[in-house]
């Protein structure tokens, strides 16, 4: 507990530290106020130790707001975002894709399918050993995470299958803007679980959804450029 508590006096003597030099960014035109930003990751002002201190006593102090909104509803909801995003739930989709568009004879797809989930869980593993990041330690969680914090895999796998799952429903229903719902509301219902329920910084949230935005971008790029121009095949 007094490790937590140090964390949260460290936020306040950051942000306290940090008040004059916002007021003097802040009052800056957006032109003057990107060069300053700029002058200072240049010059290290921000990428010291102790900007790196400072931006994870950010982190915290966000996290710490957040679980200050706690409550059961949040809780439960909180802990299905978990499940969503876990290996046990995310492969079987994966599986399960894959074999449906096998026995379709859609094989690109099949591939397609196979190959996300396994760069997902790939990617995810040795990026985590690389960083080495430990995980936030703030409260008592309501889940037990034993790997390393950087990136998110629940924000990585989120952003890469889901999107995926919606952009294939999309093109064979009328109303496509409810599989893009829910294909884009499930990655940030699920980012958002990890900072709720204090397991990743906001940083390793952010870093799992641009890889995978990247991964289901780069495989939507493959899939148009292999798939014959006309009507899309009805499901």
């Amino acid at each position: 507990m007094s490790a937590r508590l140090a964390v949260a006096v460290d936020v306040h003597r950051v942000i306290a530290e940090d008040a004059q030099w916002c007021d003097v960014v802040h009052g800056l035109a957006p032109a003057s106020r990107a060069v300053a930003l700029a002058h200072g990751l240049v010059h290290g002002s921000i990428l010291t130790r102790r900007g790196r201190d400072r931006e994870v006593c950010l982190e915290a102090g966000l996290l710490l707001w957040i679980h200050a909104q706690a409550n059961p509803v949040l809780d439960a909801a909180a802990i299905v975002s978990h499940v969503l995003g876990t290996l046990w739930f995310c492969a079987p989709l994966v599986v399960s894709m894959a074999v449906l568009h096998a026995w379709r004879g859609e094989r690109t797809w099949a591939w397609v399918w196979l190959a996300l989930g396994s760069s997902t869980f790939i990617l995810q593993e040795c990026l985590k050993q690389l960083a080495g990041r430990t995980r936030p330690d703030l409260w008592p969680r309501l889940v037990s995470e034993n790997s390393f914090s950087f990136p998110s895999g629940h924000a990585l796998a989120s952003a890469t299958l889901y999107p995926l799952l919606a952009w294939h429903l999309a093109r064979h229903v009328r109303n496509p803007w409810l599989p893009w719902l829910i294909g884009l509301g499930l990655p940030l219902f699920i980012g958002g679980g990890r900072l709720y329920l204090g397991v990743h910084w906001p940083t390793d949230v952010l870093a799992g959804w641009t890889l995978g935005a990247a991964q289901f971008w780069l495989a939507t790029e493959w899939l148009e450029r292999g798939r014959p121009r006309g009507p899309a095949p009805q499901a």
